[in-house]
């Protein structure tokens, strides 16, 4: 190799070295757990001019999920619409944007969304709930579309028992049940999943008090992660709830303290 093209490769090397760097920091904040520091690296790797598409795709779905935890559901919206100019039909983006909007209270937009979701790819059980509860709270009728859905799916185990309540085959204590008969790790879970969807089986028949007493025990199971613990939070900030600031499980809900998020 020739002194000549050595020292260009050298000097190649040191130019771009850092750009990488900084690009593969920001990249490794944007998927940190504090949704402080997710947002700064996302938006420090969006700015930069190296990434690809996909990875484009990815950081706004990062910082949307960082928006999310911290209650800014509109800002969160906004990343995942980005996200969906970009990647038109992306699978996650979409199912995220379906849930948030039903945060919201945006029903008729979730119920969009979650049909985008069940025609991008295989039917999931539980985009199906989404979708049925999305056209319901709406004020549609989904149930077809359920019982649609309901004949290309595993109905014996979990979740098929929440869209056996959901089409008048079953009821919450059959759902219940159900959810308490899988293993100890899982029925925190499953628990958590199974109050919440109760909590929507109620709504849909006006019944308030029953609705908050199990999204109540939804936010009981501490099941923290998962999107229906939020669910049940925000069901109940929407049926009138109040929360103490010194509510712990506002902590897990939002990690910075936030207990009235600005988007709502």
């Amino acid at each position: 190799m020739s002194k000549t093209l050595l020292a260009l490769l050298v000097f190649l090397g040191f130019a771009m070295t850092p750009a990488f760097a900084e690009s593969q920091v920001d990249r490794h904040q944007c998927n940190s757990v504090n949704p402080e520091r997710a947002i700064a690296g996302c938006t420090a790797f969006l700015d930069g001019r190296r990434a690809h598409s996909d990875s484009i795709v990815w950081a706004y779905s990062r910082r949307a999920k960082a928006y999310t935890s911290l209650g800014e559901y509109r800002m969160a919206i906004q990343d995942l619409d980005t996200a969906l100019q970009r990647y038109p039909g992306s699978y996650h983006p979409l199912q995220e944007r379906g849930r948030t909007h039903f945060f919201l209270g945006n029903f008729a937009y979730a119920a969009q969304d979650f049909d985008q979701v069940i025609r991008s790819r295989s039917k999931t059980s539980f985009d199906a709930i989404w979708r049925y509860l999305a056209i319901a709270r709406a004020g549609g009728n989904g149930r077809t579309l359920l019982q649609s859905d309901a004949a290309h799916l595993e109905m014996k185990n979990w979740p098929g028992p929440l869209i056996k309540m959901f089409l008048g085959q079953s009821d919450p204590e059959v759902v219940l049940a159900a959810a308490r008969s899988n293993s100890e790790q899982l029925q925190s879970e499953n628990l958590c999943e199974a109050y919440f969807y109760v909590g929507q089986y109620y709504l849909l028949r006006d019944d308030i008090a029953a609705a908050m007493d199990a999204f109540r025990l939804a936010l009981g199971t501490n099941a923290y992660t998962f999107v229906e613990y939020r669910g049940a939070y925000e069901e109940l900030r929407r049926l009138g709830e109040t929360f103490p600031a010194d509510d712990p499980r506002l902590k897990t809900l939002f990690p910075l303290g936030e207990t009235t998020p600005s988007s709502h």
